[in-house]
């Protein structure tokens, strides 16, 4: 966490995770759509199909850890620094 705390912090970082999240789904979209096309072996689909699933759902945890991780935090503390109902709270 120490490491992709402040690379989360960053716009720039966070779109670029964002895009490189995006290529690895349609790689193994086109990873699973390949293998679909040269084999009819059912059990190696299905293990195929369970892999880009997990797969699938760690780029989307990534993705909410993105959302999570820099939006909320940043703007919570702005909604609470610009709030005057809050403003006696941080002192």
């Amino acid at each position: 966490m120490q490491v992709v705390a402040p690379t989360i912090g960053s716009q720039a970082c966070q779109e670029q995770l964002i895009e490189a999240a995006k290529m690895v789904a349609q790689s193994v979209e086109g990873v699973v759509d390949q293998a679909a096309s040269v084999t009819h072996d059912e059990h190696l689909l299905q293990d195929l199909g369970a892999a880009a699933t997990a797969v699938t759902e760690a780029l989307n945890n990534l993705l909410k850890h993105i959302k999570l991780g820099a939006g909320p935090s940043k703007v919570g503390r702005m909604f609470y620094r610009n709030n005057p109902m809050f403003s006696d709270a941080k002192k």
